[in-house]
């Protein structure tokens, strides 16, 4: 079972996670006493105090007070965590960084030593420091294509897709407005949107003029090619011997990270053995999305402590080594060439139940009544037991995870892999089914990370009194009255625009209506099922209330409404059916 080992990058950070691994592993403090010279030669402060204090500074602190020493810690971590596994006996087959990662993992590789990939992320972190940048990142519950075409509405050229997390978490990059507007579209969408506590827009356009000065700060430091394999996410091939490999470091900061595509590319060629070496398990949650049959382990989070973990990580590394050859070299081209292999028996990840069996789907009922919206009297638990109850079958469906391991102190991501986006988006929609109030300011969700510290929180937000109205007295029936008369219906003369231009703007406020989306989304040529989710049978039905609405012509035959399929070709259609029918709209076509 060869082996991959992968490298976080932003956000990667837990306090304790570098101090208990001194404590297991004493002879990684040199690894970051180098980290350190390194920092020292690129003008940044050292990292050990902050690494190795008996009180470390939380993610939120360092995000707040010293992104840059945050920067320093996340590799000083990840490159402590390689060396103790690569000591321990662990041989793996592939290096892979996401985003900062990638420095680790070239460091971890060969291509340059500890001291030097330290000097790389504290000019890194400088560079952007010095920036002013206005910006920052959200993450979306859509894959890539939509997330650009969400983007494509906006029409920002500074804003882009960043990282290619997942088929379903896609994260993008751009101005602190233009993220409002993403959010906001996401939001309209039926897409989860999940703002992310990032420094600097990464991997976007914003930071074209950061990268020019990173390369130049680069220059004449010792770079060359790798020991062992190193696969890059964001070139989408191997580093070769040709390669400029600082040069290559400075363009990421405007490339996209391809993420799923790389483990894709990498369990395809043979891979099945994916090992995060850092502080948490943000990747190793990520890499059964992306591709089946594999085992994905966090070295520092089994339980038992880091000594333990990363033990085992290091002789599942070995053993891999040992029973199977690398499978998977860069051709002429750095593309990933795959060796046929037997199928690898799936193994949960470490740390993480297994997802419950899918069962028959039921037979079709009627949709129940919609839930509590904000604004309704939501139905409060009656002590705190029931909430747990409720919230432990809600987060066990969400995360398709079996009840029973949602105990009230088990550690969320720790434990189970869910990292701090997912675990944002859970309380947000746990927010929406109490109708819980705004979050009080300096509440940092990264302190709830167990399922009772979550209901503990949301306990103490649930109003202390509901109000059950009382029953309302039967009125007595209203009068029988005769019906009204129909409004106009074919025979009459309906108001009827003018232009194409006055058409386009009723339809689109008609479908704004009727969808409940902003007007703003319905340009010319965005696709209502591809761009918008409007499939064909609520196609059909607007197209028959449009019909009704200008008191049309019944359809052609042979007419096909799925060629239909923007906004423009719509108004297309109905114009010409209208100039079909009025001598006033042709004749002002004559005289335009």
């Amino acid at each position: 079972m060869p082996g991959v080992v992968l490298f976080p990058g932003q956000g990667s950070y837990r306090p304790e996670a570098a101090r208990d691994l001194a404590r297991a592993f004493p002879h990684v403090a040199p690894v970051y006493a180098e980290v350190d010279r390194g920092a020292a030669a690129a003008g940044a402060a050292g990292v050990s105090d902050v690494l190795l204090a008996d009180q470390p500074p939380s993610l939120d602190d360092l995000l707040d007070r010293a992104p840059q020493t945050l920067q320093l810690a996340i590799y000083g971590l990840s490159v402590g965590v390689h060396t103790m596994l690569v000591e321990s006996g662990a041989v793996p087959s592939v290096l892979a960084g996401h985003s900062l990662g990638e420095i680790a993992a070239l460091a971890a590789g060969g291509a340059f030593s500890i001291e030097t990939g330290a000097r790389v992320v504290a000019h890194r972190s400088a560079v952007l420091a010095a920036g002013g940048f206005d910006g920052g990142m959200v993450a979306l519950g859509c894959d890539a294509r939509r997330a650009e075409r969400i983007l494509a509405l906006i029409d920002d050229p500074q804003a882009a897709v960043a990282c290619e997390n997942a088929p379903l978490q896609t994260i993008v990059s751009g101005s602190a407005a233009t993220l409002e507007v993403v959010a906001a579209l996401g939001r309209s969408l039926g897409v989860s949107v999940v703002p992310l506590r990032a420094p600097y827009p990464f991997h976007s356009p914003l930071l074209a003029e950061a990268s020019s000065t990173f390369t130049t700060r680069l220059r004449g430091l010792p770079a060359g090619e790798p020991t062992v394999p190193v696969y890059s996410p964001i070139l989408g091939r191997f580093y070769e011997g040709g390669d400029d490999v600082l040069e290559l470091l400075a363009s990421h900061l405007t490339r996209r990270v391809a993420f799923a595509a790389a483990v894709r590319q990498l369990r395809a060629a043979g891979n099945s053995l994916f090992v995060e070496s850092g502080a948490g398990s943000i990747l190793t949650g990520l890499v059964p999305q992306c591709a089946e049959r594999v085992e994905a382990v966090s070295a520092l989070m089994a339980r038992g402590g880091p000594g333990a973990g990363l033990t085992a990580a290091a002789e599942a590394l070995a053993a891999g080594a040992a029973t199977s050859a690398p499978r998977g070299a860069a051709d002429a081209d750095g593309a990933v060439t795959a060796e046929p292999t037997e199928p690898v028996p799936f193994r949960q990840p470490v740390g993480i139940p297994a997802p419950r069996a899918a069962e028959p789907a039921p037979p079709t009922v009627p949709p129940p009544a919609p839930a509590a919206r904000p604004g309704d009297q939501p139905t409060r638990p009656i002590s705190r037991q029931q909430l747990f109850a409720e919230l432990q079958a809600f987060y066990a469906e969400a995360l398709e995870y079996p009840a029973e391991v949602f105990t009230d102190d088990v550690e969320l991501e720790a434990d189970l892999g869910v990292d701090s986006v997912k675990q944002t988006e859970l309380f947000a929609r746990t927010v929406e089914r109490y109708d819980l109030p705004p979050r009080r300011e300096g509440l940092r969700l990264t302190d709830f990370d167990t399922l009772g510290k979550v209901v503990d929180l949301v306990w103490s937000l649930l109003p202390t009194r509901v109000e059950v109205p009382a029953p309302r007295v039967a009125e007595p029936a209203p009068p029988t009255v005769p019906p009204q008369a129909p409004a106009a219906r074919a025979g009459d003369q309906p108001t009827r625009p003018t232009s194409r231009q006055q058409l386009f703007a009723e339809l689109q406020a008609f479908y704004a209506e009727a969808l409940e989306y902003p007007a703003e989304v319905f340009t010319d040529d965005v696709e209502l099922e591809a761009d918008l989710g409007v499939d064909s049978v609520k196609q059909t039905e607007l197209f028959a209330r449009t019909v009704e609405r200008y008191d049309l012509p019944p359809r052609r035959e042979g007419l096909r409404l799925t060629d239909f399929d923007t906004l423009g070709k719509v108004v297309d259609l109905v114009w010409s059916l209208l100039v079909e029918t009025s001598p006033t709209l042709i004749d002002q076509r004559s005289a335009a």
